[in-house]
């Protein structure tokens, strides 16, 4: 069982207006191609929906010269403050081992804040990518900040020399099953860096959901199925043959 603060999503609970999407497609496309493409406009859509704070301002927090520096470090257990004074001086003297010691922790801290950044959103990418959704890794918003984050952290649970790791199975389990009549796609995050109060990720993958459905109607209303290309606009990551 999933800890309480994951978000899981059953697939069959999309099954439905998956299969009413499927009969609109001609040539007829396969429903788990439908399903595989949706999901990861699903995947997409709830990425850019998390919340998260900015790159300067999450580094800031270790950077001497950013308005966001907070002055204090920790260090074997104990915070020292290291922020400047008047005219730029330091707030308190320490020995130059010491004050090396600390000025490489807040080299250290600032980029892993800054990698975490996008740890929050990159958690999307990763299920993408242990599904082996097809074209997941392309069309992302925010792309470079995700795929810096997810490399640094380790990427699919290697190790990484800096920042963050990720575990193979500690931030998100999923699994997938395509042929047939009922596919199947299910996922479970467990990342607390994007389930918590701030970044909203709890009802992000929803509102994707719900925002996918809504991209139907519109679809259906503009009779997007009668025309090839307005078709590789409204569903980019589904393929259909001419």
């Amino acid at each position: 069982m999933p800890k309480k603060s994951a978000i899981k999503i059953d697939a069959r609970k999309f099954i439905s207006f998956l299969k009413r999407l499927h009969k609109e497609f001609r040539p007829p496309v396969s429903l788990g191609k439908v399903a595989e493409g949706e999901i990861l406009a699903v995947l997409k859509g709830a990425s850019s929906r998390t919340k998260r704070t900015t790159k300067a301002r999450a580094g800031g927090k270790y950077n001497p010269t950013s308005k966001f520096f907070k002055g204090w470090v920790k260090l074997n257990g104990k915070k020292y403050y290291c922020g400047p004074t008047k005219n730029g001086l330091r707030g308190f003297r320490y020995g130059n081992a010491l004050w090396a010691q600390l000025q490489k922790r807040l080299k250290e801290n600032r980029k892993r804040a800054e990698t975490r950044v996008g740890l929050s959103k990159a958690v999307y990418y990763r299920v993408a990518a242990d599904l082996s959704l097809k074209g997941y890794g392309s069309g992302w918003q925010e792309s470079e900040a995700i795929k810096t984050s997810y490399l640094k952290s380790g990427g699919m649970g290697s190790p990484a020399k800096s920042g963050p790791v990720w575990g193979t199975r500690k931030v998100a389990q999923s699994s997938k099953k395509l042929r047939g009549n009922s596919p199947k796609i299910s996922f479970s995050i467990t990342s607390t860096n994007t389930i918590n109060p701030f970044t909203g990720g709890a009802s992000a993958v929803k509102k994707a959901m719900g925002a996918r459905e809504k991209n139907f109607q519109v679809a259906m209303e503009n009779g997007a199925f009668k025309s090839t290309k307005m078709l590789a606009g409204f569903y980019p990551n589904i393929k259909v043959k001419k």
